[in-house]
């Protein structure tokens, strides 16, 4: 079902290759697809337009409904960052960073510290900062997207 059209061509640079895809579960629902070459496409990489058949149902029989997934985006031009820095990550930050401080005091003091006690803590402290990140981007960054935006158009 391999076509052999480019994807990608840079005419001042003199490059090309095809590393354009479309991944689909089923090739046998694929009718057609092509590599769109048009006046009003101003990127090197080329936009590639498929057609798949679909079956649709009337709309009377909800076992067939699909519903449509949400996609999460972290949207850091939309999102409330001043609080994301400000308030959410200085205030949890702040008492990890006392816990990483008293425990390095314990290692420069304490002799019979193991390298595993060393490597638990530096883990707990990983997974902890990653939470934090995580709950904050979820809290302040986080933009439920729709729909898909062509052309720099939309959300």
């Amino acid at each position: 079902m391999f076509k052999n059209n480019l994807t990608y061509v840079n005419e001042a640079l003199g490059h090309e290759s095809c590393i354009g895809y479309i991944l689909v579960s089923n090739n046998h629902e694929v009718i057609d697809y092509a590599v769109l070459d048009s006046d009003v496409n101003f990127s090197d990489h080329l936009p590639l337009r498929v057609v798949v058949k679909c079956d649709v149902t009337d709309g009377d029989s909800k076992s067939q409904c699909v519903p449509k997934t949400l996609q999460l985006q972290l949207r850091w031009d939309k999102g409330d960052v001043g609080s994301f820095h400000n308030f959410y990550t200085a205030c949890m930050f702040t008492p990890l960073l006392a816990r990483v401080e008293e425990f390095l005091q314990n290692v420069e003091s304490s002799s019979d510290l193991l390298c595993t006690d060393v490597r638990s803590f530096i883990d707990h402290i990983y997974v902890e900062i990653a939470q934090i990140l995580l709950n904050g981007a979820n809290m302040f960054l986080l933009i439920v997207k729709t729909f898909l935006s062509f052309g720099g158009m939309g959300n």
